[in-house]
């Protein structure tokens, strides 16, 4: 009798829920999870958890096994942290990503309906990527009917008949290996799998209001080997893109100046983000704050081409916003405002009600939960 009520109580506790979603952000040097339970307009943060993970070459032959693993371990503790389990699963990626805006037009006359729409979104999927990309999200940033913007004018859309259609879409492409070795450990680590996307848009969902995206805004992403831009004009999503530059590069910088190994440079960069000593003596501290100071500045005058050469810099009225662990760097912000001559700041949470106790390192996973609930 009473390790039949022993038995119970912890069946209970495990047992699935069927409101209940884990988010996973598989970067390149962590995984990070929510799981989070759907009871009201906002999801209730249940537990998180993070593993360290080394995804920059997503190479060897092991590749898929060590992500499982790292899968499998973060759910384990992201789950245990919320008492419940789940194998519902939102999947976000960084890696090298492009963004490619099209638009799809059927000039057939016919009615309206959201398979006719399909269609349409299905057309502005007809590009030429290179065959080693694959195209991993698509973003309908807007659609008219006869001229009409989306529904607008239209009493009863279901059965209105039109001659033509047009959807403006924003796709983006990934490397196909790494989405192939995503979903594959995904399988293996048991997860029923929503819905795979780029990290980015999933941290957009949180760290950016609306009136922001409507002003035109660029959220700017420091994670560890990838820097990616997610850009959003007149509250449609125009530009993603990313550059191989992050945290861990400024940490090469340092290990070479100094000659120190990984280990003791990421010591020095955490310390320098932190305003403490470097190496003890005034000229080589200056010498060193310097060089990774340098290295900012050119990263900031890369994505200001990325900015400008796409013509989106002047539609940016809400400036630039940073996310990412490699944004906590002092002097940061300062750095970016001169080079870009916008208004630049760090991330933060526009809904702090539900969101005041997440870290903001789950940014990221709070945001593919949400894509969760769609």
């Amino acid at each position: 009798m009473f390790w039949n009520k022993i038995l119970t109580s912890i069946t209970n506790k495990w047992r699935p829920a069927k409101s209940t979603v884990i988010g996973i952000d598989i970067g390149t040097t962590k995984i990070a999870a929510v799981v989070a339970r759907f009871n009201s307009d906002f999801p209730e943060i249940l537990g998180v958890a993070n593993v360290p993970f080394n995804g920059v070459t997503w190479a060897g032959s092991d590749k898929v096994a060590k992500t499982a693993e790292a899968i499998r371990s973060v759910v384990r503790e992201a789950c245990k942290a919320a008492g419940c389990s789940t194998r519902t699963a939102v999947v976000g990626i960084s890696d090298i990503t492009t963004g490619i805006n099209s638009i799809g037009l059927i000039e057939i006359k016919r009615q309206f309906s959201r398979r006719n729409l399909q269609k349409v979104v299905n057309a502005a999927r007809n590009m030429i990527i290179p065959e080693d990309m694959v195209i991993l999200d698509q973003v309908v940033n807007s659609y008219t009917i006869d001229g009409l913007d989306g529904l607008d004018g239209l009493v009863d859309p279901q059965g209105t008949t039109f001659s033509n259609q047009e959807a403006l879409t924003h796709t983006v492409i990934c490397r196909r290996e790494v989405l192939d070795v995503v979903t594959t450990a995904c399988r293996q680590a048991r997860l029923k799998t929503l819905k795979v996307i780029i990290s980015e848009l999933a941290s957009a969902s949180v760290l950016l209001s609306q009136e922001e995206q409507k002003q035109g805004v660029c959220l700017i992403d420091v994670g560890g080997e990838y820097t990616s831009m997610v850009v959003y004009v007149s509250g449609a999503l125009r530009y993603t893109a990313s550059v191989p530059w992050g945290g861990n590069h400024l940490t090469s910088c340092i290990g070479l100046h100094l000659g120190l190994d990984k280990t003791e440079a990421e010591k020095v960069k955490i310390a320098f983000s932190k305003g403490e000593s470097i190496n003890g003596t005034e000229n080589q501290d200056k010498a060193i704050r310097g060089m990774m100071d340098g290295s900012l500045r050119g990263l900031c005058a890369l994505l200001n081409c990325e900015l400008d050469k796409n013509g989106l810099k002047e539609s940016l009225g809400a400036g630039i916003i940073l996310s990412g662990g490699t944004s906590s760097l002092p002097g940061l912000p300062d750095i970016f405002e001169r080079g870009f001559a916008l208004p630049v700041r760090r991330a933060d949470y526009k809904r702090e009600n539900w969101l005041k106790k997440v870290p903001l390192e789950y940014a990221s996973a709070v945001g593919l939960v949400l894509h969760g609930t769609k």
